[in-house]
């Protein structure tokens, strides 16, 4: 038995038990937090998880009172309610009255009402239940091991050979138990799709019945295993979108009929692996989003534009901003502007993107882009000028050696170009490309980077091969630097990091049509 087939159910009531035991600690706190906002705002989060959470395995109840639980919280954040003591002492009433639920649920889980330490004997010695944390700390752990080998390999290159020779030996041994103990690490941790999508189906279908509409759901890739943290970060930020995508973007059965459309929406969720990344699309055959209902909110918060000026990507950066919401009433369904900003902070703490297309009258898809890996990744190290940068592997196509790199006329002038694989791939300095300088002059080595279908070369100043990376986020402070999705630490204790490639091509296109 595999994590994927559990029950969600039993999913769902590790989740909420994790909750709700955070909720007490925050309510604790309440009184003599330093920072009270901070502490409420975790409390309005925890309590609006554990509501979508709660209708997606279809506990009614639970998800309900957690909803007025959420009122209460959104009132305090608001500055409507002050936090008193009889509101607090009645909040953990409300938390005792959820683990009661909880609990008759759980012993419903376990099949025969025993409990469910009995349900675990016939799984014994088959299944062992292991915490998403504890594999995260056995990741770090390995991650701190890669950079404790970088750093010996660095030595190892200083002694007189002489005195390498033995120790390589040893090195490569290790190295070979290093990396049979890292795969294995990563096996721990793959889960499908399957269970999230079936989960997501319930929540559509749910919201649809709640509000009278007519909805089909189609998955395709449920089948695709990730790393568990991706599938287990993308689960808000999924169940935001397909609510929202029931709620807003599918129309009523009438309306739908009067449009020439079938009475029932589509909504398809789908999941498939391109290179090193993960894409997983939410589209729907609805309206699409509401153009003029986004031109007036925007002009409400004082932005000088007209319905031309709203590209995919002007909505998309609309959308997506803190209480940017065009819901006229506040349901426990949408309208609470939580949602959408949600998903965007989610998704880039993956370092991922989202990007959504619309069509009037026929739909919207949005498109989350993640890394495969969120910890290790295979990097390719270049310097330019005196710092280092790091690709991913996957996305690295050839590296050229200066003299291998001749320039090849582009028709009709324009960028330097070089002739790859018999197409003509442009060349470009990536100092250039980041708002650097390249040290070197004419013929220098580069490198070649595919992002989707598309190929470019980037001169750099020198190659450094390929090593395995451990990431780092960046952390706030620094989350505005593009194109940049990480940090790693070389073996020489420098830092370096790591380029977010499709969004450096993006980029290096952008400045090539300038």
């Amino acid at each position: 038995m595999s994590t994927q087939e559990l029950p969600v159910s039993v999913t769902f009531l590790a989740e909420a038990d994790e909750i709700l035991q955070n909720l007490e600690g925050e309510l604790e706190a309440i009184g003599d937090a330093s920072d009270q906002a901070e502490t409420v705002a975790a409390l309005f989060r925890n309590a609006h998880t554990l509501k979508g959470s709660a209708l997606v395995a279809g506990l009614r109840p639970v998800g309900e009172l957690a909803h007025v639980l959420e009122e209460l919280f959104s009132r305090w954040r608001d500055g409507k309610l002050a936090p008193t003591l009889p509101q607090v002492t009645w909040a953990r009433q409300s938390l005792d009255m959820l683990r009661e639920v909880l609990r008759a649920e759980a012993s419903g889980a376990s099949g025969d009402g025993r409990g469910a330490a009995d349900a675990s004997d016939a799984d014994k010695g088959t299944f062992l239940r292991v915490e998403l944390d504890k594999l995260n700390a056995l990741a770090d752990t390995i991650g701190e091991i890669a950079l404790a080998r970088a750093r010996e390999r660095a030595l190892l290159a200083k002694l007189p050979f002489e005195h390498r020779i033995e120790l390589s030996h040893a090195y490569e041994a290790t190295e070979r138990h290093y990396v049979d103990l890292h795969e294995r690490s990563l096996r721990l941790r793959l889960v499908s799709f399957a269970p999230l999508f079936a989960a997501l189906t319930r929540a559509a279908q749910q919201v649809a019945k709640k509000i009278g509409k007519a909805l089909v759901v189609t998955a395709s890739g449920a089948e695709l295993e990730v790393d568990a943290a991706i599938v287990a970060n993308l689960k808000d930020p999924l169940l935001h979108m397909i609510r929202n995508a029931v709620d807003h973007g599918i129309e009523a059965p009438a309306q739908r009929s009067a449009a020439g459309k079938s009475e029932a929406g589509l909504v398809r969720l789908s999941a498939r692996r391109i290179g090193g990344h993960v894409i997983v699309e939410l589209s729907d055959d609805g309206k699409g989003l509401d153009r003029q209902r986004i031109l007036d909110k925007a002009r409400e918060q004082g932005r000088a534009l007209t319905l031309a000026d709203l590209t995919d990507e002007t909505m998309a950066s609309l959308i997506f901003e803190p209480g940017f919401s065009t819901a006229n009433q506040v349901t426990d369904v949408s309208g609470r502007g939580v949602g959408m900003d949600v998903v965007r902070s989610n998704v880039q703490q993956m370092r991922g993107r989202i990007s959504v297309r619309s069509t009037p009258g026929q739909g919207a898809t949005f498109e989350i882009q993640v890394p495969l890996a969120l910890a290790i990744v295979q990097g390719f190290h270049v310097m330019v000028g005196d710092s280092c940068f790091v690709l991913p592997a996957e996305c690295v196509e050839r590296c050229l050696d200066a003299p291998a790199v001749s320039l090849v006329d582009a028709p009709g002038g324009g960028a330097d170009c070089i002739r790859y694989q018999g197409r003509l791939v442009p060349l470009l300095a990536l100092g250039r490309a980041l708002g650097y300088a390249n040290k070197g002059q004419g013929r220098q080595p580069a490198v070649v980077v595919r992002s989707g279908n598309e190929l470019i070369a980037f001169r750099v100043d020198a190659l450094g091969g390929e090593h395995q990376t451990v990431v780092r986020p960046l952390g706030p402070m620094f989350a505005s630097i593009q194109p940049v999705s990480g940090a790693t630490v070389l073996g020489n204790g420098e830092v370096a990091l790591l380029l977010d490639v499709p969004r450096v091509v993006t980029e290096a296109r952008q400045r090539l049509l300038s």
